[in-house]
């Protein structure tokens, strides 16, 4: 994955196969520059696999850069929600730029208000006082089997989320961490 700012356009080298993500800095989070970003990226193009993990819910989406890596990574389909109303917006124009809007379905909700389930993955890169509350409803949105990645988390919280994860009874399968942040890949029990 290579994400870059429209200015740098005509820099990219893509003669490697890598796969183009443009996002300008705006108002929402998600540039690909923040260690967490760059973590929980480095986890869902390793364990994405698009012959199974064909539904995303993207939880707490920002710029939408989760639900576009995961549509170009093979997901077929993808839920965004975010409660920030510049974020939504500025997603909607990402996923337009970068050809997955009719790919992605944008809400500006919170997790507990949206209906769908039987997701095969939910990525989230938000903070440990929105994911730890809300592991009971990812759980319940996923689908047996299914692919969790967040990050977010402060590497002095990487115990309690694991504690968490396993009360919710997700199996943690990977940990990364980098500066003060840790990533967690896990899988619904």
């Amino acid at each position: 994955l290579v994400i870059y700012p429209s200015w740098k356009k005509n820099e990219l080298d893509m003669s490697k196969g890598n796969i183009p993500i443009e996002i300008d800095p705006k108002m929402s989070f998600g540039t690909g520059h923040n260690e967490t970003t760059q973590l929980i990226l480095e986890q869902m193009s390793t364990f994405i696999d698009p012959v199974t993990d064909k539904y995303l819910l993207d939880f707490g989406s920002g710029t939408g850069i989760l639900s576009i890596a995961a549509v170009k990574l093979g997901v077929q389909k993808a839920v965004a929600i975010e409660i920030d109303e510049d974020s939504v917006q500025n997603a909607a124009e990402y996923f337009e730029l970068n050809g997955v809007s009719t790919d992605i379905v944008m809400y500006q909700k919170d997790i507990s208000e949206i209906n769908e389930t039987g997701f095969d993955v939910i990525a989230a890169n938000i903070t440990s006082n929105i994911i730890i509350p809300n592991l009971s409803i990812m759980y319940n949105k996923i689908k047996s089997g299914g692919k969790l990645f967040v990050t977010g988390i402060l590497k002095e919280d990487t115990e309690a989320l694991i504690n968490e994860l396993t009360k919710n009874n997700f199996l943690m399968k990977e940990l990364k961490q980098r500066a003060e942040w840790s990533a967690f890949y896990a899988i619904k029990q």
